[in-house]
């Protein structure tokens, strides 16, 4: 948005005011789309390959206080637990056409958000009585396992990530 002429790729007059596109406009706009590509293909390959207890041992080695750690772990098994009943009640409406056209599928999804947001509910009721039948203290214990760490693991790790760094700066990017 501006009250001078640049060059723009496209522009709009609004009275005295214009909003356009310029080159470097664009060009931020697709640097940022791609950097948060990269950032959430990296999240989906961490949570997709890593055990949540994991990453709650190493949160909790990364001494992150305790609270965030457990509202990580209650926040994921109630994203498994959305997925699961959405999943269940699609298909039990599905099977019996409650998507067949435009409008039994507007009810039909208005009744699946409400049902979702009933059965969950009553899940995450369920799942505070276990963890109080289980002396709940507001703190999730995780079993810790001891590990060895290989050698030349390590130094597999340290090559790839020093190969992977050294491509990003040869390509003009920033680490």
């Amino acid at each position: 948005v501006t009250f001078e002429m640049h060059d723009f790729l496209w522009a709009a007059q609004i009275g005295s005011c214009t909003i356009g596109i310029t080159n470097q406009g664009l060009n931020d706009a697709a640097h940022v789309f791609l950097r948060s590509l990269a950032s959430v293909s990296c999240l989906y390959f961490l949570t997709l390959t890593t055990p949540v207890t994991d990453m709650v041992w190493v949160l909790h080695k990364l001494r992150v206080p305790a609270l965030l750690i457990e509202l990580l772990t209650l926040i994921y098994r109630f994203i498994l637990i959305l997925l699961e009943v959405s999943r269940q009640i699609y298909l039990a409406q599905d099977l019996r056409a409650g998507y067949r056209n435009i409008q039994t599928g507007l009810a039909s999804l208005g009744k699946l958000i409400l049902s979702v947001f009933i059965k969950s509910y009553r899940q995450s009721l369920a799942m505070y009585d276990a963890l109080v039948a289980r002396c709940y203290t507001e703190k999730l214990p995780v079993l810790e396992e001891r590990r060895q760490w290989s050698r030349r693991n390590i130094l597999l790790i340290f090559l790839i990530d020093g190969a992977l760094v050294l491509s990003a700066l040869y390509a003009g990017g920033s680490v």
